[in-house]
């Protein structure tokens, strides 16, 4: 089974269990899961660049690695957060109507 299939499923099966007429509501609850799980592993990418990176570059002769990733941490945690953004959003079945306008590639 595909994943968007799994999830799919997975926002059926909160609509049955909670009752819920509408399917916009499970799709949410999944979307808002998926969020969640992308801004999660943003901040565990962003704690191993401060915490163990920064300790690695500290101990180089040159500042040049230090500075590349105090420049590069914060661009990487918000790519993180878009990337979860766009699997959240693309697990609503109403967007995928609109997906050759909404679709630059």
């Amino acid at each position: 089974m595909s994943l968007e299939a799994n999830l799919a499923a997975l926002s059926d099966w909160l609509n049955n269990t909670f009752g819920l007429s509408n399917s916009l509501f499970g799709q949410i609850i999944v979307s808002a899961l998926i969020f969640v799980a992308f801004l999660v592993a943003g901040w565990i990418i962003l704690h191993i660049f401060e915490r163990y990176f920064s300790r690695w570059a500290e101990k180089t002769k040159t500042k040049l690695d230090d500075e590349i990733l105090k420049n590069i941490k914060k661009p990487i945690y918000f790519f993180v957060i878009l990337v979860g953004a766009y699997f959240a959003l693309n697990n609503f079945t109403f967007i995928k109507t609109y997906s050759t306008e909404l679709t630059f590639i």
